[in-house]
């Protein structure tokens, strides 16, 4: 009674490959090209004579892909060439501000599949697995948390207004003579310090919620900072909020800091004024060359009697198209954003060896003086410079990622040539929608 057989007990367990797929290409090609013998090649890179075989008689389709190899199931409901084009769609939707959640991009992907006939409304969603496995066969797909951007500074980050910029800037170097002079080339900027820190993050156990002791709310201190193209800075310039000076505020701040006072803690035309005349001329010199300004058309820093002091002065101010400073101004390119993060760790240092004290306006020079120091540093300085394109002069420096969002809002946009076919003029017509 050999020949009968037990049923078998329990569940049956998938078989798995026990060779590398992307072997077959590499063991295809010497078959088809080096005249190996499939015997000889599939012991060579081990994998199972008959596969081999069957890609030779052309029975199976050869691919060093793994995504790509047969496999059972239903067929994949788009084709590669219509995932690329997803990706296309998600990447330029993204670049312009209109990027997609995990659920919306569910939802564009549903209703893509319904217009190409793959899918019916009464068929149910995409599931978690289907976007598990779009993220493996496109590797460059991924969810990150999109920087802010407001709808002022999307507009007026154009190619246009770049254009226009590193033309009147090319022109106003050569004038002054400033084009191989970075130590002539200056940003001023102005960035606000919170009394209440940011808290960093810490190692604790899963499930729970750590705690961090952060000073009360109080009002914002600004610090005024200046560097060149050459990487050198000014000591930082605080504007405290109050109504009468005292110098003990500067108690524990980097040597030759300065400051001043106003009600709210902010910047203005006077404060402006007073930080050149006092503080920047204290330790810039102008009289054996024209040194140039950069600086952003804020209201606290224009005034009527601005070009008349710079004529005086030997000083050169070029003001920064509106609302474009996050693309183009150095100091907020590349020194506020590592000012910031430090200064908060600091406040968090400073707060955990003082136990019981915190942050205010009588220590902020102190706990914010490394910061400016690690910040607002040559190195810096040099890249934000470079970054931004003022030196070297470079327009391509700012690049389509920085211009893109801009688009959507030029007006008689050129419409493509010829009729595009069904599954591009669905994502053509999520893009006019979502943008418009």
């Amino acid at each position: 009674m050999s020949f009968l057989r037990l049923p078998t007990i329990g569940k049956a367990t998938k078989r798995r490959r026990l060779y590398d797929t992307g072997l077959i290409a590499r063991a295809y090609k010497d078959v088809v090209s080096s005249g190996m013998s499939v015997y000889k090649a599939a012991r060579l890179y081990g994998i199972p004579e008959s596969t081999l075989r069957d890609r030779t008689l052309g029975l199976q389709p050869v691919t060093g892909e793994k995504e790509n190899l047969p496999s059972s199931g239903p067929p994949p409901t788009f084709t590669a060439q219509e995932e690329q084009k997803l990706v296309e769609h998600i990447s330029y939707m993204a670049s312009i501000g209109y990027g997609y959640t995990r659920a919306e991009f569910l939802c564009l992907a549903f209703d893509w599949a319904v217009t190409l006939g793959r899918k019916k409304q009464s068929d149910p969603d995409f599931a978690a697995s289907w976007y598990k496995g779009f993220k493996r066969r496109n590797p460059d797909v991924t969810l990150a948390k999109p920087q802010k951007l407001s709808v002022l500074r999307a507009k007026c980050t154009s190619d246009e207004t770049m254009d226009k910029y590193f033309c009147e800037l090319a022109k106003v170097l050569k004038k002054h003579d400033l084009e191989n002079h970075p130590e002539f080339i200056w940003n001023i900027d102005e960035t606000g310090l919170m009394i209440e820190h940011n808290p960093r993050h810490v190692i604790c156990m899963k499930g729970t919620t750590p705690q961090a002791i952060t000073s009360n709310r109080g009002k914002t201190v600004t610090i005024i900072a200046s560097g060149s193209a050459a990487g050198s800075r000014l000591p930082p310039y605080y504007v405290f909020p109050g109504m009468r000076w005292n110098q003990d505020l500067l108690t524990g701040a980097s040597p030759v800091s300065a400051g001043t006072v106003t009600e709210s803690g902010w910047s203005n035309s006077a404060v402006f004024m007073e930080y050149l005349e006092q503080h920047f001329l204290k330790h810039v010199s102008t009289k054996d060359h024209p040194v140039m300004i950069l600086f952003d058309g804020h209201k606290s820093h224009v005034n009527l009697t601005l070009s008349t002091w710079g004529e005086a002065n030997n000083v050169v101010f070029f003001v920064l198209p509106p609302h474009t400073s996050h693309v183009i101004q150095p100091l907020d390119v590349g020194c506020f954003g590592p000012l910031k993060n430090i200064y908060h760790s600091e406040c968090q240092a400073y707060m955990r060896r003082n136990p019981g004290l915190q942050i205010n306006r009588c220590n902020i020079a102190e706990v914010s003086s490394k910061a400016y120091n690690k910040g607002v540093c040559a190195e810096n300085l040099i890249s934000a410079f470079k970054k931004t394109g003022v030196y070297p002069l470079q327009r391509t420096s700012i690049g389509a990622a920085e211009t893109t969002p801009s688009t959507i809002y030029i007006e008689n946009k050129e419409q493509p040539i010829g009729e595009p076919a069904e599954s591009v003029s669905f994502l053509e017509s999520k893009k006019n929608l979502e943008s418009a």
